[in-house]
């Protein structure tokens, strides 16, 4: 059998309450006056970046991208490593992987995020929740989201057979 995790707030978390926080971290970090500024700039982007896209999702480097006033304030790298930074394993997630895989149980990941695959690949090894076998799709490497099912009927089409 298969079992397919999502990983935001299912194998990982983060260590403040919402999203928006680190944007607000970021801004200490970059040591702004105005926290509001960056704050404002990076939801703008994103949003624009969004709404501006021909595919269902985007990256975090297509957001600073497209604004000169974000790029300014910080970039997708300090964003990047802030957010690592404050990334924590689900301990009952990691426990069920676990138990999982000793019964001899595939496991793939699934997530939409606008993180690069290779950052949430390493992640996911650095908290032993994934292995190098394993399959990862992240829908800013993809294009697809599975609010809309596309991301999920990409997955089985990708792996035909063998789901």
């Amino acid at each position: 059998m298969i079992y397919s995790f999502d990983i935001f707030d299912t194998c990982i978390t983060r260590t403040f309450a919402h999203p928006i926080d680190l944007f607000y971290l970021l801004s200490q970090d970059s040591g702004l006056e105005q926290s509001s500024n960056l704050v404002k700039a990076r939801i703008n982007a994103e949003h624009r970046t969004r709404s501006e896209s021909k595919r269902e999702d985007i990256s975090i480097h297509q957001i600073y991208e497209k604004d000169n006033t974000l790029k300014q304030l910080s970039s997708a790298e300090k964003e990047i490593l802030l957010e690592v930074k404050h990334l924590r394993p689900i301990k009952a997630t990691q426990t069920l992987i676990k138990r999982l895989r000793q019964q001899g149980e595939k496991i793939i990941f699934i997530s939409d995020m606008y993180l690069p695959y290779s950052v949430i690949r390493d992640i996911l090894l650095k908290f032993e929740i994934a292995e190098l076998a394993d399959s990862l799709y992240i829908s800013s490497d993809i294009g697809l989201v599975k609010g809309t099912g596309s991301l999920f009927k990409y997955v089985l089409k990708k792996r035909g057979d063998k789901t």
